[in-house]
């Protein structure tokens, strides 16, 4: 039997890292989760998966669902994404 993930546990722990650094402010805690909850983002249950794929459709949780680091204090978030430069040949 696979080890239960409690989602919303470490989402709650990502998204006020996340805040407190887009505010500028050092956060209160680190958000650093076990090699097991990668683990099981990788090979995600059918309940999990169905959590995750949720988690996309609201506005904080779905960056934890993506999974990146969350942003540095002071970190200007870009709504944009960085565009390649242009390959010369």
């Amino acid at each position: 039997m696979d080890e239960h993930i409690d989602w919303e546990a470490w989402c709650g722990s990502y998204v006020a890292v996340r805040r407190a650094a887009l505010a500028g402010r050092k956060p209160d805690s680190t958000f650093d989760p076990p090699a097991s909850v990668a683990r099981r983002v990788a090979q995600a249950t059918g309940e999990d998966a169905r959590w995750l794929e949720e988690a996309l459709t609201d506005p904080e949780r779905k960056w934890f669902s993506a999974l990146p680091r969350p942003p540095e204090p002071g970190a200007v978030p870009s709504r944009t994404p960085p565009i390649a430069p242009a390959r010369t040949f």
